[in-house]
């Protein structure tokens, strides 16, 4: 007699469910506060970098003014001296100059301030504040107050400050016994950092 034996092979089905899983309000928290952190970080990054492009043209326009009054000087020492004339800049209309020959021994004073603006250098902090876009008549004038050089002490103004405070090559006159000295001041976008350099102009 042949038994014979079935084995039955049972098989279970796992039933693999999706499960969708929502954010909690913790994570969302979590991810919020890390964008703010980066946002932060980006624009305090890019606020030193621009602050150090605007430093670098301000150092450069104090030392290109600098350079200019002296080889000027230079320049009426070979031409006779105080009698001699050099060109000035001065305006003739919103954005349009002419030169204007002056004798040297009055060729540093308040003029310069058109001179330098003539002359392409510009302050790169003043253009970026809402109130100086109006002085420009929709781009049609070219202001005093976008050239570099700004004549007198320095002064903090009180109503665009930090304009005009940085920004600009203050270019002072003084007489000290009987020589007449012209000293450049240049603050840094720290408002406190300064370029100061004195040039005595020989001729009265």
């Amino acid at each position: 007699m042949v038994t014979m034996c079935i084995f039955q092979k049972s098989l279970t089905f796992v039933n693999f469910e999706k499960k969708n899983k929502a954010f909690t309000l913790i994570e969302l928290l979590v991810v919020v506060a890390i964008i703010g952190i980066l946002a932060t970080v980006g624009v305090v990054g890019y606020g030193k970098y621009t602050d150090g492009v605007k430093n670098s043209i301000i150092k450069s326009n104090h030392q290109k003014i600098l350079e200019i009054i002296k080889a000027d000087i230079a320049n009426c020492y070979l031409s006779g001296g105080k009698n001699a004339q050099l060109v000035r800049f001065e305006r003739t209309g919103g954005k349009t100059f002419r030169e204007r020959k002056i004798r040297c021994s009055s060729a540093f004073s308040n003029e310069l301030q058109v001179h330098f603006l003539a002359l392409g250098l510009r302050d790169p902090v003043i253009q970026s504040f809402s109130f100086y876009k109006p002085w420009t008549h929709n781009g049609t004038v070219l202001p005093n107050d976008a050239g570099a050089a700004w004549w007198g002490a320095p002064r903090k103004e009180t109503k665009y400050h930090p304009a005009y405070w940085v920004g600009k090559t203050w270019v002072e006159q003084n007489w000290i016994n009987g020589d007449k000295i012209l000293t450049l001041t240049s603050y840094l976008m720290d408002e406190t950092t300064k370029i100061t350099d004195t040039i005595q102009i020989p001729f009265k």
